[in-house]
């Protein structure tokens, strides 16, 4: 649900007090408070896969002579999550 929905959605109850504000500062308001909850709902899914991948990494006994790339590495990491 879009800001400007739940907003139409509000005015409409009774109960709902708007204040000083008008309808395009709640919109706003609400879209910039939405961007950043995802924003951070990003970061934090970003964080717990690097954390998950860096222990698949640190399980994986790579030998000397078999060094392989970061993408060869990242590339056979994301097989093991689509299995």
């Amino acid at each position: 649900m879009k800001a400007r929905e739940f907003y139409e959605l509000q005015t409409h109850d009774s109960t709902c007090v708007v204040g000083i504000m008008d309808k395009d500062e709640i919109i706003n308001l609400m879209d910039a408070f939405f961007d950043a909850e995802v924003d951070k709902m990003v970061s934090e899914r970003l964080r717990e896969e690097l954390i998950a991948y860096d222990k698949w990494m640190s399980s994986h006994k790579w030998g000397i002579r078999e060094l392989l790339s970061p993408e060869t590495t990242v590339n056979e990491y994301l097989k093991t999550r689509e299995r």
